[in-house]
């Protein structure tokens, strides 16, 4: 519902016609100025009594009916106020005796309040005549005193009383409280003033030193006698002193200031004692510094501080050899129990040596502190210096006398100090002869400081013709320096084998995987490689359980087992002949395996003794598989998350749809691992899934393809090939409407920006954490959240601004109204009027009407009164439903026009208005508000001629001022809303005009207007109303927006003026059809304000009804005391999703 306020105009009148009028009235009725008097001059009651009277009584003399009017005068120190000392029993301030009646009387209800004050007084008037604001018609005769008694007692408000005069309070207390009590009354407020103060004597404490100096003042409210108290902080010091002590004074500007006396009884220090916490302490010589703690136990007051130095002549450790010598001073402050930590450099060296120890001596204590337990601690550094140990790093070595040298490796473990040194020896020990089969070895190997690389010894073999079995020599290690120990082992045997040996080589095949597509070949090739010594042999068999080919269906072979063979020498490939048969089954790949087994002859199989056999389906050129998803589709999840399986269903009209293979594709290859692989088969249900393992954010798909078909196969009818999304994005998920998709598509390139960026600010972060709840979420939750991030609510601020400006011009167009309506011939005329009770003569009421009216010599249209003064208010109220698009809200407006208006000598009338709004948006679910204030500023004229048609034209421009407030917190998560302000200014143009026609006193005709209006609305950036809780990262930046809005009104008018003895009435009806030249749909550009891409999007609002009825009703009417009112009513019609009513309501002056 809407309601405006607007003003009817009055006519201005030069005061001397008022004037002549009455003279004409006295010379035609002198009869009618007869006087009355009030009955007493004084009248004194108390303010107990309620409602009181004033008689009136006629003078002497008088006859007929006597009119008259009172008026009420306060003034002076002492005068009573009126509304708020005394009240008028009625708002008529009339007074009538009527014919044969002598008395009247005028009464107020007199308020007893229950303030002690002085007796007050007003004065009542007595006037002749009608009212008028300035009186200047009457004629004073008559007035009384009115004197009111006050009938309350003074208050007493009580004196402020400190609950005891002496304190006293130990030093270490921290606070002392002082107790002030409210006695001897409670009325009205009571305040007590207080500080602290010195005490003048020789032991008097020291502000600021043993006490904090304060001041203040302690209030009671009325009826209140709670105690208060006085807090004045005690400070503790060092020193050993007497009592002491210092005032607090405290006094409530009535009575006498009083004194409280505060002694501090002092504490004597407790400074504490100093102790190691250990006395003994181990460290290895090679930790690089070792520490030590000394504690202060037993007091903590004044500062206290202890000397250490190391080094004593019983030490084995030797300060700047061993450690490092070291002296200096532990400091504790006032209150300090800390520990405190030495620490004394060690030094490492390289000699090999025993644990030795060096001491630290506390020493020199200060602040009266004493040391607890041994002044001294014991440090031992335990020896580091490690030479290592040399070792073979084997026991056996063994290599072919071909071979030319075989290596021996000597390690250096457990240590690495120093250079150290080993010799290595060789010694015949088997049948290896030195000089013969190898060549000796004497050799000695050399680390030095830190080196800890094995080294490594080469033994020279020599070869010969001779087949022997193999030989052996001894190395050993022996002279070791350095201070190195030999480690174990510390000899080693070298075995040298003898190359002569006959090879009978290994078999093995010469491919051990082989592809090959039905109705094809496979030859098999088995080779014998690394010897041909001897005659050899291998058995083979063709398939064997657990192939996924079966024999005889899915191939075929002259044998299925037997036996290669080579002879002395023989090194020929043997081949294993394997045809694959064809099926009319569609099927997946299929493998079988040929594998090697029992070598004889002395040879061995070598690693490729097993070849698997991969079969490739031919699918008929008629089969045309269809694949459908059955569940997994538009799953989301994180890097390190494995999804549910990917499960499609396989059908085919032409061929079986079981042992269909399935190939699987992941894009981008590295965003996901298929865990079931990149090929599937079909199952016996004609079904086949796999499963992906997330390894990098982002949107992925995943491809399932019948493996074999093309592309160019997959249409609509019959696709042979589907595609899962995994983390579609907020924009590809189900059930959203356009608006939720776009935010869904912003967050789309913010959520992968921010999971992949390092640093991220709070609000970042809370931004991210948003975007994982939505991934998370039903599909029907993250709907809900992308409505909750929308920006709906600045849908309302465009049309919250046009709003304003169109009800400046409504405002105009009802002044505009008025004024036609002032200026058409209304019948004053016929108004009957009376004075005293005499009937006027009728040149006296045409007087008044050509007054009222503005005419001369009885002429209805003609203009009296130029200048105009209006002002209109305004209450409105909407309601906007729900839809898809835009959250429901209620509107609630509050606005004022005030105008000036000016009547050409021609038919003309131009003016100015300034207008203000305040104008509140409630949304739905308390979702948020929009609050708007401004002011628009208008020109207009309109040009009427003859009573039968006028031209209107309105200009108006305006600046409004937007606090915007909407939630963006997700469902079960703490409120938060997002805060912002912008400002609008708006152009409004209207052209209008329209006909009358007059029949009898009916005033009807046709109008119709064309309206313009535009809205510029500044971007804003919003801020969390909560910055450290959820949702303070989708806070958005809104873009400028610009509205233009045009309309065409047509429609009709009827009025009809009704004259009465206070004015003219004129009931009016009004009827309007609107046409709005666009369909009212708008966007709204955003993007969220922490988004590091700086993704924008847009929504769209809803379109409205562009034809709808505006049907209004109401009266307006002029007042014979110069004054014009009207109230109108007025709804909307047809128009879907809105409700809305106004009520104009409004006033003119006139000068």
């Amino acid at each position: 519902m809407s309601i405006y306020a607007s003003v009817r105009q009055q006519r201005w009148r030069p005061r001397w016609v008022s004037s002549l009028c009455l003279l004409v009235c006295m010379l035609v009725a002198p009869s009618v100025w007869a006087e009355a008097d009030f009955r007493q001059q004084q009248y004194t009651f108390s303010e107990g009594d309620g409602r009181v009277r004033l008689d009136i009584a006629r003078r002497p003399n008088s006859v007929g009916e006597l009119r008259m009017h009172f008026r009420v005068v306060s003034k002076g120190d002492n005068a009573a106020i009126y509304k708020e000392d005394f009240f008028p029993i009625d708002g008529d301030d009339n007074i009538v005796i009527g014919r044969g009646e002598s008395t009247a009387s005028v009464s107020f209800d007199i308020e007893d309040d229950a303030v002690f004050e002085d007796d007050e007084e007003f004065v009542v008037e007595l006037w002749s005549g009608f009212i008028s604001s300035d009186n200047a018609n009457s004629i004073r005769y008559a007035s009384t005193r009115v004197l009111l008694l006050d009938n309350d007692e003074e208050s007493t408000p009580g004196r402020a009383e400190p609950e005891d005069l002496e304190y006293t309070v130990r030093e270490d207390a921290g606070v002392v409280r002082i107790g002030v009590r409210r006695v001897g009354g409670d009325d009205g407020e009571l305040r007590a003033n207080y500080y602290t103060a010195e005490a003048d004597s020789n032991n008097s404490a020291k502000a600021d030193a043993d006490f904090e100096a304060r001041e203040g003042t302690l209030r009671w409210s009325a009826g209140d006698t709670a105690t208060q108290y006085i807090e004045i902080p005690i400070l503790q010091d060092q020193e050993q002193e007497a009592t002491e002590s210092f005032e607090v004074s405290v006094s409530d500007g009535c009575c006498e200031e009083q004194f409280v006396r505060v002694a501090i009884l002092d504490v004597s220090p407790e400074p504490g004692r100093l102790r190691f916490r250990n006395t003994t302490v181990s460290a290895r010589e090679d930790a690089g510094e070792v520490a030590l703690v000394v504690e202060r136990v037993g007091g903590a007051d004044g500062e206290v501080s202890v000397s250490y130095a190391t080094g004593a002549d019983a030490d084995s450790a030797i300060g700047g050899q061993d450690y490092t010598t070291t002296s200096a001073t532990l400091r504790w402050p006032n209150g300090d129990t800390s520990p405190k930590t030495l620490r004394i450099p060690v030094l490492e060296d390289a000699r090999s040596e025993s644990n030795e120890f060096f001491s630290v001596r506390l020493s020199g204590v200060t602040g009266g502190a004493a040391l607890e337990g041994s002044a001294t601690a014991r440090v031992t550094l335990e020896d580091t210096t490690r030479f290592g140990r040399l070792r073979f790093t084997q026991s056996d070595y063994l290599g072919r006398e071909d071979a030319g040298t075989i290596s021996v490796t000597v390690s250096r473990e457990e240590g690495a100090n120093g250079d150290v040194s080993v010799r290595v020896t060789s010694a015949d020990v088997g049948e290896a002869v030195v000089g013969q089969d190898y060549t000796r070895v004497d050799r000695e190997l050399r680390w030095a400081d830190g080196d800890t690389q094995d080294k490594t010894v080469s033994v020279r073999v020599a070869a010969d013709d001779v087949r022997e079995d193999n030989e052996s020599l001894s190395l050993t290690l022996s002279e070791v320096s350095g201070g190195a120990e030999l480690g174990d082992p510390a000899s080693a045997t070298v075995t040298i084998e003898d190359s002569t040996a006959p090879r009978r080589g290994d078999i093995g095949f010469a491919q051990s995987a082989l592809t090959v597509a039905e109705g094809g070949a496979v030859q098999l090739r088995v080779q014998r490689q690394g010897g041909e010594d001897g005659a050899v042999a291998v058995r083979y068999q063709v398939g064997r359980e657990g192939d996924s080919a079966v024999a005889d269906e899915d191939f075929s072979s002259a044998a299925y087992e037997g036996e290669l063979r080579w002879d002395d020498f023989d090194t020929g490939e043997r081949v294993i002949d394997v045809s694959i048969l064809v099926d009319n089954a569609t099927e997946g790949e299929e493998r079988f395996t040929v594998a090697l087994s029992d070598p004889s002859g002395g040879a061995n199989l070598s690693a490729n003794s097993v070849a698997t056999v991969t079969i490739n389906d031919v699918i008929p050129d008629d089969f045309r598989p269809v694949l459908d998803i059955v569940s997994g589709d538009e799953q989301a999840g994180f890097p390190g998350t494995t999804l549910e399986p990917f499960v499609i269903s396989v059908t085919s009209e032409s061929a079986g749809a079981a042992g269909v293979p399935v190939t699987w594709r992941v894009d981008p290859p590295d965003a996901g691992r298929l865990i079931e692989g990149t090929s599937t088969t079909s199952d016996d249900d004609a079904v086949a899934s796999n499963r992906l393992e997330i390894l990098k954010g982002g949107v992925l798909t995943v491809t399932a393809q019948v493996e074999g078909t093309a592309v160019a196969n997959d249409d609509d009818d019959n696709p042979s090939r589907v595609r899962f999304t995994v983390n579609a994005g907020f924009s590809g998920s189900p059930i959203l409407d356009d608006n939720q998709r776009a935010v869904g598509s912003a967050l789309d390139g913010a959520c992968p920006a921010l999971a992949s960026a390092d640093n991220l600010s709070a609000e970042q972060q809370d931004l991210l954490a948003t975007c994982q709840d939505l991934e998370a979420a039903t599909s029907e939750e993250r709907a809900a959240g992308l409505s909750r991030l929308m920006p709906e609510e600045a849908f309302a601020v465009g049309p919250a601004s046009l709003d304003a400006a169109d009800i400046q011009v409504s405002n105009i167009q009802s002044r505009l109204q008025a004024i036609r309506q002032g200026s058409s011939g209304l019948a004053l005329d016929a108004l009957s009027l009376e004075l005293y009770g005499q009937q006027m003569p009728s040149v006296v009421t045409t007087a008044i009407a050509e007054l009222m009216t503005g005419s001369s010599g009885g002429g209805a249209g003609e203009t009296g009164e130029r200048l105009g003064v209006f002002i209109n208010g305004a209450i409105s109220v909407g309601e906007h439903d729900a839809s898809t698009r835009e959250q429901g809200v209620e509107i609630a407006t509050q606005g004022v026009t005030i105008g000036v208006d000016y009547r050409t000598d021609g038919d003309w009338v131009v003016g100015a208005a300034l207008g203000f709004i305040a104008q509140r948006s409630d949304f739905d679910v308390d979702d948020g508000r929009i609050d708007v204030n401004g002011a628009n500023l208008s020109a207009f004229a309109s040009w009427y001629a003859d009573d039968t048609a006028y031209l209107d034209a309105i200009v108006t421009v305006g600046q409004h001022q937007f606090d915007i407030k909407r939630r963006v917190n997700l469902a079960d998560q703490p409120e938060q809303f997002a805060n912002a302000e912008s400002d609008a200014s708006e152009l409004a143009l209207s052209l209008g005009g329209g006909m009358v026609f007059h029949r009898g006193s009916w005033q009807f005709g046709p109008y119709g207007r064309l309206a313009y209006s535009q809205a510029r609305v500044d971007g804003y950036t919003e801020t969390a109303s909560n910055p450290d809780g959820p949702g303070q990262g989708s806070v958005l930046d809104v873009k400028a927006q610009t509205l233009d809005y045009s309309e065409v009104v047509l429609g009709g008018e009827a009025s009809y003026p009704i004259s009465t003895a206070s004015g003219v009435w004129i009931p009016q009806l009004r009827l309007e059809a609107a046409h709005r030249l666009d369909d009212g749909e708008r966007d709204v550009e955003a993007a969220f304000a922490y988004d590091p891409t700086a993704t924008g999007f847009t929504i769209t609002s809803d379109s409205v009804d562009t034809d709808y009825l505006n049907l209004s009703t109401g009266v307006s009417a002029t007042f014979r005391n110069g004054k014009s009112l009207y109230l109108m009513y007025e709804t909307r019609l047809g128009q879907e999703r809105v409700s809305q009513y106004w009520l104009r309501a409004g006033f003119r002056l006139m000068f």
